[in-house]
């Protein structure tokens, strides 16, 4: 549980106490969920979530769909190139250097 001194605001990484049991949530049978607002304004007492700069290059995304590159897409090739969810096209990756 959140402490009602601590306000956690918006930002996905809260320094607020939190209380969380596996054992507590099965046996009570309380349906559990997140809420989750990744465009959200932080507070000034929160912390920036981290950001990435890919660089000129920008996210890897499929050659013919342009889609970008997600946890379902697979790799192939040892990590050469992968495999597109959505169109199933395969697509060669870019050395990171």
């Amino acid at each position: 549980m959140i402490s009602g001194e601590q306000k956690c605001g918006n930002a996905v990484f809260c320094d607020g106490h939190t209380s969380f049991n596996y054992f507590i949530l099965f046996q009570t049978a309380v349906p559990f969920g997140i809420v989750v607002s990744p465009l959200a304004r932080t507070l000034d007492e929160e912390y920036l979530p981290p950001i990435v700069n890919m660089g000129e290059v920008g996210p890897v995304r499929c050659n013919r769909c342009k889609a970008y590159m997600c946890p379902y897409m697979q790799f192939i090739d040892g990590g050469r190139r992968f495999h597109c969810l959505f169109c199933k096209a395969t697509t060669e990756g870019e050395a990171v250097v």
